[in-house]
């Protein structure tokens, strides 16, 4: 099972095994981590779940679709690095994989009034 990182919006690093096939979402949820709420239950709707990943990781990441495009160009305080962890899928490739939390709360059901 790949180990993935998770910087706490508390700055703390916590370590998870996380399962292959799996979202880093769900993982999250699955070891109680706080700040990734997931409202839309993974469905790239929400962006309850924005994190950072920090550029090296990015690069063994699949490239974002429009979905996602859409999702965080409706979030303030995004970076590059910005994705959303419903739609990253959890590969072997990903041990070691660094993931921060956004201390910062996300919602477009709340920016866009839908």
């Amino acid at each position: 099972m790949p180990k993935i990182t998770f910087i706490t919006q508390d700055d703390k690093s916590i370590t998870v095994d996380g399962q292959v096939g799996m979202s880093l979402l769900v993982t999250a949820q699955d070891h109680d981590l706080e700040g990734l709420e997931g409202m839309c239950n993974g469905c790239c709707s929400c962006g309850t779940c924005c994190v950072e990943i920090p550029e090296l990781g990015g690069t063994l990441l699949t490239p974002m679709y429009s979905g996602e495009k859409q999702v965080l160009s409706a979030l303030v305080h995004t970076t590059q690095n910005s994705r959303l962890a419903c739609q990253i899928i959890i590969d072997s490739k990903h041990d070691g994989l660094i993931v921060k939390i956004n201390k910062i709360r996300h919602n477009t059901l709340y920016i866009t009034g839908s």
